[in-house]
């Protein structure tokens, strides 16, 4: 795979485990029971490139960048409390879950903003299994280190050997080169035994830069994407794949006795591998390969009526903001198709809070095979997105475009 001459060369370190790339545990709840899981937000000292160099002003949950790994079974309880040492307010959103309005961290919608020295308990059941992300309500808090990840497993998983979560950023500190990392480590190995089967859960943690990835050497398959599962596992077209700020997408990794295969990150004309995958010694996991997976078990419909739909469009140049009036109201249960009309010259990032969508064929004949709670806007073009508005309250729909610093808007829609 081709590299960035300005990215360090990884090192042959072999990651036989799970731990050491940050990967959640398996078992019971991680974060359910009589006491919250605290995540206490600070300031905080990032080492990104070497402990010769000075260290990045970051801010993390609990001093940890992504913050603490939390895991629950699909239909289960998560009870975190944020605690705000840092010296601004402060929320918790949680990026892609269909959770009760109240609990979402989208101040001044659902909450007051928790105040310096404040804190608020969060407490929700979780309705799909898949890969979310939680992160500080404000753009420039999620950008300082303050996300982490939230798994919520399948009643039952599907046969893998391992499941690994891979957060994926990209930081600009003053006056050093941009650094993408992985589970902020700028170098990255895994080692695949012969017929192993790995899940990566792959986060995109950035909030105003898409992850262009690309696959070499490897075949992925897609099974799962912003937490929903896909209508039938595929292959990334030209094993290249786009996560929009927030985005997330399970992919599925077989082990073979190939060469050196990797994972890379586009940025222009520039390559920069992060993730290097290589044959690890010893035993095949299995005499032979597993058979091709079987979709997820998903809990939304295959299709929505559209027939008596409520129609809307949202101009991104122009979002109304959160004290604004709502962009629609509209009855539980009501089918929604929404216009995202992007009349600048910047691609836009658009998240749905509490609703994940269909992204509609352009000219409304039918949609892709897979559902999104973030959705990407080229410039100068109109996309169309369909949800069922099955969540009840005040849901806030982010607009941001990528590149571009500062330039974010928001609106709101009510479900009653």
């Amino acid at each position: 795979m081709p590299r960035d001459r300005s990215a360090p060369v990884l090192s042959r370190r072999t990651v036989l485990g799970i731990a050491a790339l940050a990967a959640l545990p398996r078992g019971p709840a991680a974060a359910a029971g009589p006491d919250p899981l605290v995540l206490t937000a600070a300031p905080a000292d990032l080492r990104l490139d070497g402990p010769e160099r000075p260290p990045i002003a970051a801010s993390a949950y609990n001093g940890v960048v992504p913050g603490p790994p939390i895991r629950v079974r699909r239909g289960g309880e998560v009870f975190a409390r944020l605690v705000n040492h840092l010296d601004r307010p402060t929320a918790l959103h949680w990026h892609g879950v269909r959770l009760v309005n109240a609990m979402d961290g989208a101040p001044p919608l659902t909450q007051a903003p928790v105040a310096p020295g404040g804190s608020f308990d969060y407490r929700f059941t979780v309705p799909d299994a898949g890969t979310f992300l939680y992160h500080a309500a404000g753009a420039s808090d999620r950008d300082s280190g303050l996300y982490g990840v939230l798994v919520v497993e399948e009643t039952e998983p599907p046969p893998i050997d391992r499941d690994m979560v891979l957060v994926l950023d990209r930081w600009r500190p003053d006056g050093r080169p941009p650094m993408a990392t992985v589970n902020s480590e700028r170098d990255t190995e895994i080692a695949l035994r012969r017929n192993e089967r790995l899940r990566l859960r792959l986060v995109n943690a950035a909030s105003d830069s898409v992850a262009a990835l690309a696959f070499a050497g490897i075949g992925p398959l897609v099974v799962a994407l912003d937490g929903q599962p896909v209508n039938a596992p595929f292959a990334p077209d030209r094993l290249r794949l786009d996560l929009a700020p927030g985005g997330r997408a399970d992919v599925l990794i077989d082990g073979t006795a190939g060469d050196l295969a990797g994972m890379a990150l586009i940025e222009g004309s520039n390559v920069v591998e992060i993730v290097r995958f290589v044959p690890a010694p010893g035993k095949p996991a299995r005499a032979e390969a597993l058979p091709p997976p079987a979709p997820l078990p998903r809990a939304l419909p295959a299709r929505i009526d559209l027939a008596a739909a409520r129609r809307a469009e949202l101009k991104l140049d122009a979002p109304a903001g959160p004290d604004g009036a709502p962009l629609l109201a509209v009855k539980r249960g009501t089918p929604v198709t929404l216009a995202l009309v992007n009349d600048t010259d910047a691609v836009n990032a658009v998240h749905v809070h509490g609703h994940t969508s269909r992204l509609l064929h352009p000219l409304d004949d039918g949609w892709e095979p897979y559902w999104l709670d973030t959705v990407l806007v080229p410039a100068g073009e109109t996309v169309h997105i369909a949800f069922i508005a099955d969540n009840p309250g005040r849901w806030l729909v982010e607009c941001r475009a990528i590149g571009r610093s500062g330039a974010a808007g928001s609106t709101w829609f009510e479900v009653t």
